[in-house]
Order: structure tokens, then C-alpha cells, then sequence
């Protein structure tokens, strides 16, 4: 009986852990979608039109953040649960708070007056690309460099504190035959440094001369995100 209800349980933190992640990719794939339609919509020359285009992929890209700061605290929790979350109505109170905090943020920067069309310049004029985005760089380093920041400060500590959770089990069943499991298990943990948006501090931390270098690291990093969403399981 007992059996029965912890094949019950794991299943459940099973689907717990898909539906976080699916809204995770759900995030992502709006990202993306955005960013790809968000050259032709500048094209277009409408002012209300850019500035719901900036909107849509400002929220998309903020709302990633939320879902990589999501999947920390859902890491975490399981580690000081466990593996046995108890809270009601779990994944919905996250998604309450992960897909609505970034509209609080869109809304209060689009009363500013913030988005717009913007250029960004190349070294040959001919290849300057219109884009609808944040037209106040202040604010931009404000929200999103700033919100990021908070979001990376908690999942770079995640990941540091799961690393030294499983070293020491490993530590503890090293003389136990099923400790490789352990290993396997850091291999896993070191992929989420992809899952949680790690990687992505080499595109929004990285200045000056290092700026280049960064942005190609942080695109062939980020090239591995799907194949790392796709077999994760935690």
C-alpha cells in the first residue's frame, strides 16, 4: 500500500516539474516569436504598432526571467522538502506570480511613454536594423539589467547550493555500490545552469572589449538550451 502511494507521489512531482517547465518553454517561445516578427513590425513605421510589438517582447523576455527564477525555487524547495512539495494549488500560485509580475512591469513602462522604434548601427549604415524595444536606456538597465540580476543572484546560488547538496551525498554513499548515481546526478544539476538562465549573464553582463566575445559565447551556449529542457528531469 505504502508503495502504492509513493509511485503516486513521484508521479506527481513528475507532472509537477513538466508543467513548470513547459511554461518555462511556453516563455521562451514567446520570446523568440517576438523577437523574430519584431524587425519586420519596425519596418512598418507604426508608432502604436512598434510600441505593442516592444511591449510583447519585453514582457516575454521578463517573464523567462520569472520562469528561471521559478524553476530555482522549485529546486530548492524539492531539496528542502525532500522531494515532497506540499503546498496547495502549487504550480498555479507560481504561474499567478511568474506570468503576472512582468505585466506590473510592462504596464508601468509603457506609461512612462518608454517603447518605441529604435536603430541599432552598424559599421556599415547599410546594415543599421530598426527594432521595436525599450527607447530609454536608463530604464532598461533599470528593469531588465536589474531584474535579471536578482534573478541570476538566485539561480547561480541554486545551483551552488544543489552542487555542494549532491557532493556531499556522494560523499556519504561512496562506499555504496548505487552512489554513481550521485555523479549522474551532478551532470544533470550542471545542465541547469542552461535551465535556469545562467548562461544568459554573458549577454547582460558583459561590457566593453569583452562584449563581442561574450555575445558569441552566450549563443552557442544558449544553442544547447533546447536539447537541456528537453532531458531535464528533477
Amino acid at each position: 500500500m505504502s508503495a502504492k502511494f509513493a509511485t503516486k507521489d513521484k508521479k506527481t512531482q513528475a507532472s509537477t516539474a513538466t508543467q513548470i517547465l513547459i511554461h518555462l518553454i511556453c516563455a521562451l517561445f514567446l520570446l523568440n516569436l517576438t523577437f523574430l516578427i519584431n524587425h519586420f513590425v519596425a519596418n512598418l513605421h507604426s508608432h502604436v504598432g512598434c510600441q505593442v510589438m516592444a511591449a510583447l517582447m519585453h514582457y516575454s523576455m521578463l517573464a523567462t526571467f520569472s520562469w528561471f527564477a521559478a524553476q530555482g525555487f522549485h529546486l530548492c524547495l524539492q531539496l528542502y522538502e525532500g522531494g515532497h512539495v506540499t503546498i496547495r494549488r502549487y504550480v498555479l500560485k507560481l504561474s499567478v506570480i511568474s506570468w503576472t509580475l512582468p505585466i506590473i512591469m510592462v504596464i508601468t513602462v509603457g506609461s512612462l511613454s518608454k517603447y518605441g522604434e529604435q536603430t541599432i548601427y552598424a559599421d556599415n549604415p547599410q546594415n543599421n536594423v530598426a527594432m521595436c524595444w525599450i527607447t530609454d536606456n536608463n530604464i532598461h538597465y533599470i528593469v531588465n539589467i536589474g531584474y535579471y540580476s536578482l534573478v541570476f543572484l538566485f539561480t547561480f546560488t541554486t545551483v551552488i547550493i544543489t552542487l555542494s547538496w549532491l557532493f556531499c551525498l556522494k560523499r556519504t554513499k561512496a562506499a555504496n555500490p548505487q552512489g554513481n548515481r550521485s555523479g549522474i546526478s551532478i551532470v544533470i544539476v550542471m545542465g541547469l545552469c542552461f535551465q535556469l538562465g545562467v548562461t544568459w549573464g554573458f549577454a547582460f553582463f558583459a561590457y566593453g572589449s569583452f562584449r563581442i566575445p561574450a555575445t558569441y559565447i552566450f549563443t552557442i551556449l544558449n544553442s544547447f538550451q533546447g536539447i537541456q529542457l528537453k532531458h531535464v528531469s528533477f
